[in-house]
């Protein structure tokens, strides 16, 4: 998951545009690509979720694994810049990365046992780009490409306007994730 976000921002450092269009968030443990963090967890929305669980294996420990028969495309942008990440950083264990990521990346806040969202615009301050060039930046890749922002907007509105959803601090993993599939269907 680190790799994933270190890739990303060295994509939005590099080109000005993201390699994922996720939405960022601060988590305990560092920065996160908040949908591909539920798509790794078997949590998110059950369209996505199903894509997902087409083209990669289960997660196993910190990895996850293509699978042979899923067809992604990539360009020489995605290629270039996965591998100079890898370069990098492949090296760090999962820790490193978590101290590493608190300590020099100011986009990140600690949360406090919860998540933040880092706002694209800040994050792309944090790289070097000038206010106005920040806002114009992330602007551009919320317009180009509105994927996730729709969904998470879709979510906040059905959230705000309608029943909210149940939980019981006596409910398992399993239960939790049935009863948040099972909001996320009905509504």
């Amino acid at each position: 998951m680190k790799l994933l976000y270190i890739s990303d921002r060295y994509a939005l450092n590099e080109y000005a545009q993201p390699l994922t269009f996720d939405r960022y968030v601060s988590m305990n443990h560092g920065p996160v690509l908040s949908t591909t963090y539920d798509l790794m967890n078997g949590c998110a929305i059950p369209e996505l979720q199903e894509q997902w669980d087409n083209c990669f294996e289960q997660r196993q420990n910190h990895s996850i694994k293509l699978r042979e028969n899923c067809d992604l495309t990539t360009t020489d942008m995605i290629i270039q810049t996965v591998d100079i990440v890898w370069r990098e950083y492949s090296h760090m264990s999962p820790w490193s990365l978590v101290e590493y990521t608190h300590a020099n990346f100011e986009e990140w806040t600690d949360p406090k046992g919860s998540s933040q969202p880092i706002q694209m615009h800040n994050l792309l301050q944090q790289l070097g780009y000038d206010s106005g060039e920040a806002e114009s930046i992330a602007e551009g890749i919320r317009s180009e490409h509105p994927q996730f922002n729709v969904l998470n907007l879709a979510r906040l509105q059905r959230t705000v306007h309608e029943p909210v959803l149940e939980l019981s601090p006596a409910d398992n993993r399993e239960t939790l994730r049935k009863k948040i599939l099972d909001f996320a269907n009905s509504n």
